[in-house]
């Protein structure tokens, strides 16, 4: 007994949608099925549909049977799986051993079978390659056969859709004038390039696929050395010689299986490609040319390439967040542990009230910081992944702003270096929450860069815009870097001597332009910087 799909009754109905296949060979079919063997080097192609009770072969060479009971079939077994099966050696295979065609003429030892699939997905038949010999395909082979399997099955798609719209009278051509469509339609709509040439080189087929990977027009490649005009190079984009592009060292007698290589196209851009080229052979063994079977790896290649970046970046990330959150952490267990013998100590050894205030104060400081880290990882998360909701309502820029520098007045960084410039009040709709945290970013830079000189913060506006503006007097920036430190993880110095996760201005500018405004900085090296923050009041 055979096994069947479970979609057996759905697959039978998708199947005599395909009426117009019929039972007798075609010879579209017999080509595909010849190619498949003449791509594995294989006495025997056939490219088939399976009935109820029976596989009818639409195409074949190497067998002169039309026919064969589905109890006896291999392909059945692609249907049942709904997948490619292949039997390296069917005397070794408890399914296969008893069969009628291995223990009696043709004695078939090797199959591979690849579904064909309708629009629906369902699978309706195969394209299958058979030796007298246990083999195995190569990846090569294997990947030419499952290009052919997707172009046979859309020649039968097309031919459904001929038959569709025959039954609408919207065809009325005759079956020649069909054909000739229908070829015309599955050359247009494969997804592959395909690109086949003659023994003496001569270009036999150039399908749009094939056009649009190379950016050049069949028309212009027919008559000419097609090599040049195609401008294969290396895949780091080197140019590559004439004899050693992969249609060209198929045509030599070489199978080149699962390539690279670049093609430089006229416009300029290069694209990325990765295909196979195999030699064609005649009968009697004579080179009857070569066919490339092409695929554009070009976004892939980009998408692998963002992917390790990604994952460098991680690394690099993890590696800065893991120090910058240790530090905090290990000064904080020190004063802890430092406090807590002091309070366990007797009366007369304790330390005075005030040094043990400073000690709290440190201790405060720590964890000020490492929330402010905290923070800071969390807002990258959320501005990563979308989810940052801006709250926004009625601010004073300058009440803000004041209300800052009167707080950082009070820690040693800040006392006596601050200055402020704000005449008048500057009220605008904004969140007050993220423009307080822009603002405390570049007033803590400046503090951090700025030599122990002041700083100074204006506000000032218009009816339109807002405009805060940051000044220091410190390291400075070069210019060069000055686009760069708004980047995640940069710094304007060596972290070694100042510390950070290099996130604040990233933070800054993102969270700027989230409310509609922009940021830049005006700076010199050891001359100090001015970051200037615009944004619109309504």
């Amino acid at each position: 007994m055979y096994p069947v799909p479970e979609n057996e009754q759905e697959r039978l109905r998708v199947l005599r949608s395909f009426a117009r296949l019929g039972h007798g060979p075609e010879q579209a079919f017999e080509d595909a099925a010849a190619l498949a063997a003449q791509l594995c080097n294989m006495p025997i192609g056939i490219v088939s549909v399976m009935e109820e009770n029976r596989e009818w072969f639409k195409g074949r060479v190497g067998v002169d049977l039309l026919s064969v009971e589905r109890a006896d079939s291999f392909c059945t077994y692609v249907l049942a799986n709904d997948a490619e099966v292949t039997v390296p050696d069917a005397l070794l295979d408890a399914r296969f051993a008893h069969n009628r065609y291995v223990v009696h003429p043709p004695f078939v030892r090797f199959y591979a079978g690849f579904p064909l699939r309708s629009r629906e997905g369902t699978v309706v038949g195969t394209l299958c390659v058979l030796d007298y010999v246990p083999r195995a395909l190569t990846p090569g082979q294997r990947e030419a056969l499952r290009a052919l399997a997707r172009q046979v099955s859309a020649q039968m798609e097309l031919k459904r859709s001929a038959a569709e719209l025959a039954r609408r009278e919207l065809v009325r051509a005759d079956s020649e004038q069909v054909q000739e469509e229908l070829t015309r339609l599955l050359v247009a709509q494969s997804s592959d390039g395909f690109i086949v040439a003659d023994e003496h080189g001569v270009l036999q087929l150039f399908n749009p696929e094939a056009e649009r990977q190379h950016g050049v027009s069949r028309s212009t490649l027919f008559h000419t050395r097609w090599p040049e005009v195609l401008g294969f190079a290396t895949a780091s984009g080197d140019p590559m010689p004439t004899g050693d592009a992969p249609l060209a060292r198929a045509l030599a007698g070489e199978q080149v299986r699962d390539s690279e290589w670049a093609v430089r196209r006229r416009d300029g851009s290069i694209r990325l490609l990765n295909g196979t080229a195999t030699p064609l052979h005649h009968p009697d063994g004579r080179l009857a040319g070569a066919v490339l079977i092409t695929r554009d790896i070009t976004e892939q290649r980009r998408t692998e390439q963002a992917l390790q970046e990604a994952v460098k970046t991680r690394d690099e990330f993890l590696s800065i967040a893991s120090h910058e959150l240790r530090t905090p952490l290990t000064t904080l267990s020190l004063q802890a542990t430092s406090l807590l013998r002091a309070f366990q100590a007797p009366p007369e050894l304790r330390v005075p009230e005030a040094r043990m205030m400073k000690k709290v104060e440190s201790l405060k400081r720590q964890v000020v910081r490492l929330e402010a880290l905290v923070n800071g990882l969390l807002d990258v998360s959320r501005l990563t992944s979308g989810k940052l909701e801006l709250q926004p309502e009625e601010v004073d820029l300058r009440q803000l702003a004041e209300d800052l520098v009167e707080r950082l007045s009070e820690t040693a960084e800040g006392a006596a270096r601050l200055r402020l410039y704000a005449p008048l009040p500057v009220v605008g709709l904004w969140d007050r929450l993220r423009l307080e945290q822009v603002l405390t970013n570049l007033v803590t830079n400046a503090l951090r860069y700025g030599r122990d000189r002041p700083v100074e913060v204006r506000v000032v506006g218009t009816p339109a815009v807002a405009r805060l503006q940051v000044r220091d007097e410190g390291i400075g920036i070069a210019e060069e870097a000055q686009e760069r430190i708004f980047g995640r993880f940069e710094r304007a110095a060596s972290g070694r001597h100042y510390g950070g996760l290099g996130l604040g201005l990233w933070l800054t500018r993102q969270l700027v332009e989230a409310m509609q405004g922009c940021v830049s900085v005006r700076s010199r090296p050891n001359e100090g910087s001015t970051f200037t923050v615009e944004l619109p009041r309504h």
